[in-house]
């Protein structure tokens, strides 16, 4: 088994404090958490969204859990041969999201190993 391709998700955070705790929310994928200070609650973000990003994709769901949410995945919005501009005073968080294979040595199309 094998490491195919490693895909980042870079998603936008925003933290506030509220009520003498710290809220790191994830606007786009309606996820919030909170901690003692802003890294805390950003830290605790990080762990519910890789929870959620797990589960959905063991189950298969994660398309249908970003269109649920408003976020319609296209062939063009996934892939780009650009960078993107990202704001500065934004913070952002960033999820790998790995492709195994099972399947054993990646090979060509026609069927020969790739080293």
């Amino acid at each position: 088994m094998g490491v195919d391709a490693v895909w980042t998700l870079k998603l936008a955070v925003r933290t506030h404090e509220e009520n003498g705790v710290w809220v790191a929310d994830c606007p786009a994928l309606d996820i919030a958490s909170q901690g003692n200070d802003p890294e805390d609650a950003v830290k605790m973000l990080r762990e519910a969204v890789g929870l959620v990003m797990e589960r959905c994709l063991e189950k298969n769901t994660w398309i249908a859990f970003l269109e649920e949410r408003g976020v319609t995945p296209t062939r063009h919005s996934m892939a780009s041969l650009t960078q993107p501009k990202l704001d500065d005073e934004t913070n952002y968080v960033e999820f790998p999201i790995w492709i195994i294979s099972d399947a054993g040595p990646s090979a060509t199309a026609s069927g020969a190993s790739r080293r």
